[in-house]
């Protein structure tokens, strides 16, 4: 987290082919990655040493009602973004996404999109290089489970 290697940064908006991985997501970091992350620190402190955690988050009433308020997981659904709104983790160029998008055809062997997306491409990831505007996002709350084949 500290030099900013791997996958664990925040500085954009991730995505995914897969909505099988964007549910699991969003029913198992509790709204954010990144905040879920920050409870775990908190109870981690409380548990080591005794409410040290709760004593450094009192002054901070957003975070405090955020582990407070029962979540309800969304999904949040980009359709058809324009390839040059997209960059990938690592490489925000166009080339960037061509390379992911290369490797996601070199793994299509499975009859359908959903099914390679569901068991192959799990681990491709897509990032927006802006905020999007809510008239191209689709928000659904109703059916957010995970798939098995």
């Amino acid at each position: 987290m500290i030099d900013n290697s791997g996958r664990f940064t925040y500085d954009n908006m991730h995505f995914s082919p897969s909505r099988n991985i964007a549910v699991k997501y969003a029913l198992d970091f509790c709204g954010s990655e990144y905040l879920h992350t920050m409870y775990m620190l908190v109870e981690e402190l409380n548990r080591l040493d005794k409410g040290k955690g709760d004593e450094i988050i009192i002054n901070f009433e957003k975070f405090k009602n955020y582990i407070k308020t029962p979540e309800k997981s969304i999904l949040v659904i980009w359709r058809k973004p324009l390839l040059s709104q997209l960059g990938s983790e690592g490489d925000l160029s166009l080339k960037g996404v061509n390379g992911l998008l290369n490797q996601m055809a070199n793994l299509s062997f499975l009859p359908t999109f959903e099914e390679n997306a569901l068991v192959l491409w799990q681990q491709m990831i897509f990032l927006s290089k802006h905020i999007l505007p809510y008239e191209e996002i689709e928000i659904d709350t109703r059916n957010i489970k995970v798939k098995h084949i």
